[in-house]
């Protein structure tokens, strides 16, 4: 995997408006993502090496998959083999990297729909 000069991608591209919203590059949806996770770093045991990790398999899977046909398709749409330009991709180590980086997005997310909840049950209970 590919790594940046201090092992960490600190912002992977400037995001427009809501062009995240239509891309499959990962370190886009990231970039959106990313400053909620750095909140949370001290609370529910998240620590600041975990989002530095999952920032940096983003990147790298940016870097290897920019527009996510690589990973998703075996051929790209303008014809190309995909992952033509890698030689070797440790299955293992990948399997490794992206049940991490599932487990940490997935309490993310279940943190993230708590803090919803609450905010409309306390919304509903003492209004607007």
């Amino acid at each position: 995997m590919l790594e940046t000069d201090n092992g960490v991608c600190s912002k992977p591209g400037a995001i427009q408006g809501d062009d995240f919203l239509n891309s499959h590059n990962l370190a886009k949806l990231w970039d959106k993502l990313r400053p909620s996770a750095e909140e949370l770093i001290g609370e529910f045991g998240v620590r600041k090496v975990e989002v530095d990790a999952i920032t940096r398999i983003i990147w790298q899977l940016t870097m290897i998959d920019p527009d996510g046909q690589e990973l998703r398709y075996h051929v790209r749409t303008d014809g190309k083999p995909s992952l033509a330009n890698h030689k070797y991709i440790d299955p293992p180590k990948f399997q490794e990297a992206m049940l991490g980086a599932s487990a940490f997005l997935d309490g993310l997310t279940e943190y993230a729909f708590q803090q919803l909840e609450l905010r409309r049950e306390i919304a509903e209970e003492y209004g607007p």
